[in-house]
């Protein structure tokens, strides 16, 4: 919600917008045309984020999306791409399948988020804004739209910091559900993995747009 008119700014330099699970149908009720849709998980129920239909975009949808993702995608644009979460036994696997014509989107990644990155790039794409990739609890809120299936984890969250080194009065501090954590783990490692592949710019004040800026390491508040 915070950088909406960034988005729309961005979109208007001419930028593609690739939206991920719940932000599709954000982007077509804020009258923003996604021209691309991402999928990654596997559960029934994430099939809705399909459900409204966009001419002319483009659907990536992950081998392990359910079936009921597929069909309502019947017709669609639609493409397959593999994360390849077992390891090399399903890369090989996949290379015996595709005759050797397969290019897996390498970890790291747990979330669809992480994941879309280096998937953009493989597609070609070197500079990547985010919007609403935030990997922390904003305004109490852990999604910028409905999610039920995450409502529980009120209880759960736990306070992150970032500290720069040797700079304790630059520290901030972030409330995140465990998952959150994890997707920023997963981003700083692809950022030293593969950092010199693309240029990332997070927008916001959500903890992977303070990481970027500070270059800070992540520390669990002890008890």
């Amino acid at each position: 919600k915070a950088t909406e008119k960034e988005l729309v700014q961005a979109i208007w330099d001419g930028g593609k917008v690739f939206a991920v699970n719940g932000a599709y149908q954000w982007c077509i009720e804020h009258n923003i045309k996604p021209s691309v849709m991402i999928m990654l998980d596997g559960r029934e129920f994430n099939s809705r984020f399909v459900e409204t239909p966009v001419p002319g975009c483009r659907y990536l949808l992950a081998s392990q999306c359910h079936p009921k993702t597929f069909e309502l995608c019947r017709g669609r644009d639609v493409m397959i791409w593999h994360a390849c979460s077992g390891g090399d036994p399903e890369v090989e696997m996949l290379k015996e399948y595709y005759f050797g014509g397969t290019f897996p989107v390498p970890p790291p990644g747990t979330t669809v988020g992480v994941r879309a990155i280096p998937l953009m790039r493989m597609l070609g794409f070197q500079s990547i804004e985010t919007f609403g990739l935030d990997s922390c609890w904003l305004d109490n809120a852990h999604h910028t739209y409905a999610q039920p299936e995450n409502n529980g984890e009120f209880s759960t969250r736990a306070r992150v910091w970032l500290r720069p080194k040797n700079r304790d009065d630059k520290a901030q501090s972030f409330w995140c559900s465990p998952w959150h954590v994890k997707q920023a783990q997963d981003f700083m490692e692809l950022i030293k993995l593969r950092g010199e592949l693309f240029r990332i710019n997070p927008h916001g004040d959500g903890l992977l747009a303070a990481i970027i800026r500070t270059g800070a390491e992540l520390q669990l508040e002890k008890p």
